[in-house]
């Protein structure tokens, strides 16, 4: 167990959750609205020629707050979920493709109440400014990691990538008003083509407790120790953000959950795989960091809550060496547990 003066933590022994048999790394969580869960990652290589095909990802559902999985139906391409008003669970596709015109457009599939499989993809269309242009039609510019609902039925999304002429990464907020058909470019998040490392990329954005929008963001690879995170807020709807600010930790691939008990968790990584805490629920301050694995991994992570004071998080490891060299990378889940010391 480790102490804050105003905080507990205690993380539980690791068990794995994928099948056996192949790869599996960069993992996801997302919460249905039965309270059930879906983790997710990706079954090929790290690479946007493999990303780009079909059935690249493995998917499976827990009912028994992560402990068990049974295998779901994979989606004909790797992407983010979010639940509809309706109860459809709609994702969109990572990787965004280009018409010869140049417009941007991405693909979603829908699972619909009660249904057994995904429904067949069929494009979105995205509305941005214009991105670089790689081989097959695909574009620069990947959406990453979130999708959120607002009240109203407004989806939010993040992007990011390279924009024509930017050397560095971009991070940008999109906006769609009818359910994920259409989206508008709503602001830069971030950019800076004087900042180390590989620019402002992988952002996850999460709306905390005081109601303002926070992106927390990688810059580098983090092996080394060079390229801290970053994050950004807006109190405006995400039509303005405020500079990014180093949160002096490392370094890839955060995600953010808002507890029950107002307690806004962070799971990031690399070189180890960390959760840090911030009390005010905002990311106003925030704690060090509790390790939570410190073997060969991408460091890669989802963190959800599954019940009052408890976290689930999951996370890639591999036998040896490198993560990228390893081949048989797998998925293994911690709880969490964090109550404020005066709960």
């Amino acid at each position: 167990m480790k102490h804050t003066a105003d905080l507990r933590v205690t993380v539980s022994e690791a068990w794995r959750v994928s099948p056996p048999g192949r790869r599996h790394w960069f993992p996801r969580l997302f919460t249905l609205a039965d309270g059930s869960l879906l983790q997710f990652d990706s079954t090929v290589d790290d690479a946007i020629e493999a990303i780009r095909h079909e059935k690249g990802s493995s998917w499976r559902r827990s009912t028994d707050a992560g402990r068990t999985w049974q295998e779901w139906p994979v989606p004909a391409h790797e992407g983010y979920p979010v639940l509809l008003a309706d109860g459809t669970m709609r994702i969109f596709s990572y990787i965004l493709w280009h018409e010869d015109d140049g417009q941007a457009y991405g693909m979603s599939m829908d699972w619909q109440p009660g249904a057994t499989d995904w429904s067949e993809a069929r494009p979105y269309r995205i509305n941005i400014p214009t991105p670089e242009r790689r081989p097959n039609h695909v574009t620069g510019m990947v959406l990453d990691r979130t999708v959120l609902r607002e009240p109203d039925g407004t989806l939010l999304a993040t992007l990011y990538g390279h924009y024509q002429g930017e050397p560095k990464y971009n991070c940008t907020l999109i906006r769609s008003r009818d359910d994920g058909l259409t989206w508008e470019y709503v602001s830069t998040i971030a950019y800076d083509e004087a900042i180390p490392g590989q620019g402002f990329c992988e952002p996850v954005l999460a709306r905390v407790a005081d109601g303002s929008l926070l992106a927390v963001m990688r810059t580098g690879g983090g092996y080394e120790r060079r390229y801290p995170m970053y994050q950004a807020r807006s109190s405006d709807n995400g039509q303005t953000w405020s500079a990014p600010e180093n949160l002096g930790v490392y370094s890839v691939d955060p995600d953010l959950c808002l507890m029950s008990n107002g307690v806004l968790a962070c799971s990031f990584g690399r070189p180890i795989m960390q959760v840090m805490f911030s009390l005010d629920g905002s990311g106003r301050q925030w704690t060090a960091p509790t390790t939570l694995y410190s073997g060969n991994s991408t460091c890669y992570s989802g963190v959800r809550e599954i019940a009052l004071d408890r976290l689930l998080v999951v996370y890639d490891s591999n036998s040896e060496g490198s993560p990228w060299q390893a081949h048989d990378n797998q998925i293994e889940a911690v709880y969490v547990d964090v109550a404020r010391a005066d709960g």
